[in-house]
């Protein structure tokens, strides 16, 4: 069940030791598509949204299990091929300093930047930032430089998409990223979610 405003998220209790590990995201990505029940996260982008500390965690302590949702990305290259990958990160059409982009981010960072602060990896929606053309090179560096805090927004020239299906298109073929991998490139691309459709862990906060 997603999460709504207020509720409590998350099961505290002992890891089970069979559950693999995920230092980035990529890894998080191959370990839930091999079949992972619960992944554990020590590193990446969801888990630092998630608050996940390495040095807290011993083998003997305790973990915090969520649920989270993902993600079914399809994409349209230049040629009319269609192809699909699941995402449980983030997933980035296009780059930062040039022409427009497209970033997602389940749990708001992507690369340690928090390009969308209001997202949550277990609500029902996905949240997409859109960087438009039109934005100078000076706005990006400035921009780029207030990610770090996520005060980047507003802006005239980045725009917020939210919902359970999003779609976009690109004026040409561009590089698609998804959970720190290339996947190719796409002109058009649509991200819909899939809720509650998987379990992390991170270490329990120490008391």
């Amino acid at each position: 069940m997603t999460i709504r405003r207020g509720d409590s998220w998350g099961i505290t209790g002992p890891r089970d030791g069979t559950s693999p590990v995920a230092r980035t995201d990529r890894e998080l990505h191959d370990r839930l598509r091999e079949g992972a029940a619960i992944v554990h996260l020590e590193g990446g982008d969801l888990a630092k949204a998630l608050g996940a500390s390495v040095h807290a965690y011993s083998a003997s302590a305790d973990v915090t299990i969520f649920p989270i949702d993902a993600y079914e990305v399809t994409w349209t290259s230049a040629d009319g091929s269609v192809s699909n990958a699941p995402c449980h990160s983030h997933c980035v059409h296009g780059g930062w300093w040039r022409e427009e982009s497209w970033w997602f981010s389940a749990g708001g960072f992507v690369h340690g930047h928090e390009i969308l602060p209001r997202s949550h990896p277990n609500d029902g929606i996905a949240e997409v930032l859109h960087v438009r053309a039109s934005m100078s090179l000076r706005q990006r560096y400035d921009a780029r430089k207030r990610l770090r805090w996520g005060t980047h927004l507003p802006h005239p020239d980045l725009a917020v998409a939210r919902g359970t299906s999003l779609a976009w298109e690109a004026k040409r073929s561009m590089p698609l990223v998804i959970d720190a991998v290339t996947v190719g490139h796409a002109v058009t691309v649509r991200l819909v979610v899939v809720p509650d459709a998987r379990r992390v862990s991170i270490a329990a906060a120490v008391q």
